[in-house]
């Protein structure tokens, strides 16, 4: 079978999970795969084996397991045998939701052997267009349920929805203003008129990361981003996506990413 792509209308309800597509994906050719994602992603394996690098943490992963990918982490997937896997990428309030209700984060983003919903993440993938928005949402919905199932209750997560909101209209704000080079912790409390230290509190429980190390990492995916539409030139590179200093962002991008601007623009 060959690769499949399939892209979903928007829902326009903040509260939804909203699937972007749903995709079954080979991974024999390339050995390595690195995604800056900017959405949620779940993917399914079906068959072969490999690693996935999700941040600083590694895990192997077989057929039957399921793996996530989170927004603003890098990721590697590397093909040890012949990997194929499916997955639907999401946004949504509730996406994030309800991961953090299951304790899915970047630390925590293999659950093995969930062999028996093969048959029901290949069935949704042939859907007809007109219902691909609900059966992806529903199986994200399901998958969720399924490894909610195989926790102890203590392990569940039960944030305030509303605290959970605050935090996400948090992230959205950096997503959107990354280029600003004032953006920072006391730029985002001003605005929410919020206290600075409830702001990086709240940041931290939640995305398990320091606004600063998210704000950096968001820049450093849209970097990649304009590197992969064509953009060569480092200063330029820096200047969009919030950096004053073109040294300092090479550093960052590197961190980031293993290897500098000028390495990346070379591979590219």
């Amino acid at each position: 079978m060959q690769n499949i792509c399939k892209f979903i209308p928007p829902n326009k309800t903040a509260d939804h999970i909203q699937p972007i597509n749903f995709v079954l994906e080979t991974k024999t050719d390339t050995p390595v795969f690195l995604s800056p994602c900017t959405v949620y992603r779940m993917h399914f394996v079906v068959s072969g084996e490999g690693e996935v690098i999700c941040g600083d943490s590694t895990r192997r992963v077989k057929k039957g397991d399921i793996f996530f990918a989170f927004p603003a982490v890098m990721e590697s997937i590397i093909s040890t045998d012949n990997l194929k896997y499916m997955y639907i990428s999401y946004i949504g309030i509730r996406a994030g939701a309800e991961m953090e209700r299951f304790g899915i984060n970047y630390k925590n983003f293999v659950f093995e052997d969930f062999g028996e919903l093969y048959e029901l993440w290949a069935e949704a993938l042939t859907c007809s267009p007109e219902l691909i928005d609900l059966t992806s949402e529903g199986l994200i919905l399901y998958t969720l349920s399924r490894i909610g199932s195989r926790l102890p209750c203590q392990q569940r997560n039960s944030n305030d929805p509303s605290t959970y909101a605050n935090f996400l209209l948090m992230k959205k704000y950096i997503d959107e203003n990354f280029a600003n080079t004032e953006l920072s912790c006391e730029m985002i409390a001003e605005h929410f008129c919020y206290n600075k230290k409830y702001v990086s509190t709240l940041f931290k429980r939640n995305f398990h990361l320091g606004i600063a190390e998210y704000i950096n990492t968001v820049r450093i995916n849209n970097a990649c981003a304009l590197i992969e539409g064509g953009h060569r030139s480092v200063s330029d590179l820096a200047k969009a996506v919030g950096f004053n200093d073109a040294l300092y962002f090479s550093r960052v991008f590197k961190k980031k990413t293993g290897c500098s601007p000028r390495e990346f623009i070379a591979q590219k």
